[in-house]
């Protein structure tokens, strides 16, 4: 629901005779804040990303100048560039026109006659509203998932907003592991994704978790948009962020249900190293997701496992890994010994000592699915 830079444009094209020069395709990014440089020394310091930046030219020298600063910009995360021409700048040279079409900056003009005060107050109380209706809504979502006695009293803000409580809504989960790490930036960035994909959400803050609210999800945009985040912080900021995607949910009541499901597919997400992470395709592993005491969970791996584990403490051995991968492959030798790089008598043999220190043939299906269970179990308390 954070503003976009469409909705601050036409505003100012309204009041101001705001013109975009140039890169139409960028006005889907939101706003956080706006911003007055005339010197690009000071961009480094005190931008921040989202921002959109108000400027005369007082230092202008020509193009060179215009290009040096829009690149800084574009580089630092701001959203787009604001002229006052007329006294330092007559116009936007063609050269740097190009250029903000090929990098989707937006530039835009505004008459040397219309002061540049206005135009940030106007600017800023559009950003201070849209954010002011953000925290409300959030702290009405926070009450539905966290505090759902005291719901009833959020419907009418809800409602205020175009968030009815009949609505299908969903619940995503980020977080990277390192809650350290999760900066203003990082954060920053997955609300502009989010707002790509879908006009009406929400997001906050919670115990180092990035939480977000869909309202009337599709599904394959979904997926589409948790895809986009983790990519996009694999390629641009070579940080892994673990995604946990709960399932939708027809009304706003019943929101703690997707969030439960969307914090277990994080946890799955994190102990498997997959991301993002659909609660709906967890298959057998949301049978223990399910349970709210997972002592049950422990209690299987250990009896289960507890003896191979113990054994390759005490002897250096890696037989859980080999166990595994003999469960995974139907008890194929070969394709043991082609996943570990080892000779098919060396898998053979360690297959006959787990067989001797866990007391089971393996023969049947009947013998094998507690092993397999165990191992599900394995994942979901992290020693997988």
């Amino acid at each position: 629901m954070s503003i976009k830079l469409q909705s601050i444009y036409q505003s100012m094209n309204h009041m101001y005779h705001c013109r975009l020069v140039a890169a139409k395709s960028g006005l889907d990014n939101i706003v956080s804040w706006i911003h007055f440089i005339e010197d690009t020394s000071t961009i480094s310091d005190f931008l921040r990303p989202g921002e959109l930046v108000v400027t005369t030219g007082i230092c202008y020298t020509g193009a060179p100048w215009l290009y040096d600063l829009i690149g800084t910009l574009h580089r630092y995360g701001a959203c787009g560039l604001v002229v006052n021409v007329g006294e330092y700048i007559a116009e936007i040279p063609k050269e740097i026109i190009g250029y903000c079409e090929t990098i989707h900056f937006p530039i835009f003009t505004f008459p040397w006659e219309i002061h540049v005060v206005d135009v940030i107050q106007s600017c800023s109380a559009q950003i201070l509203n849209a954010n002011q209706a953000d925290d409300t809504v959030a702290t009405a979502f926070q009450n539905f998932i966290f505090s759902p006695g005291s719901a009833p009293l959020y419907f009418p803000i809800l409602k205020k907003y175009h968030y009815e409580p009949d609505d299908e809504y969903q619940v995503i989960v980020v977080g990277n592991g390192e809650p350290s790490k999760f900066n203003v930036e990082m954060e920053f960035a997955i609300r502009n994704l989010a707002c790509h994909f879908f006009p009406s959400y929400n997001a906050f803050f919670r115990e180092n978790q990035l939480i977000i609210v869909l309202k009337q999800p599709e599904k394959t945009v979904c997926q589409e948009m948790a895809d986009r985040i983790v990519s996009f912080f694999q390629h641009s900021c070579k940080t892994f962020l673990n995604v946990g995607v709960g399932t939708a949910v027809p009304g706003v009541t019943l929101l703690p249900a997707s969030y439960k499901k969307a914090l277990a597919a994080l946890h799955f997400s994190s102990n498997n190293r997959i991301s993002p992470a659909f609660y709906d395709s967890m298959g057998l592993n949301r049978l223990f997701y399910s349970l709210d005491d997972f002592t049950a969970v422990s209690e299987i791996c250990r009896s289960q496992l507890g003896a191979l584990e113990e054994y390759d403490q005490r002897h250096h051995t890696d037989y859980i890994h080999t166990f595994r991968l003999y469960l995974k492959y139907n008890e194929s030798v070969q394709k043991v010994a082609d996943a570990t790089f080892t000779h098919r008598n060396t898998v053979n043999y360690r297959i006959a000592k787990i067989k001797k220190i866990l007391g089971c043939g393996f023969e049947t299906m009947e013998e094998r699915f507690p092993y397999e269970v165990a191992f599900y179990c394995r994942d979901i308390i992290g020693k997988g």
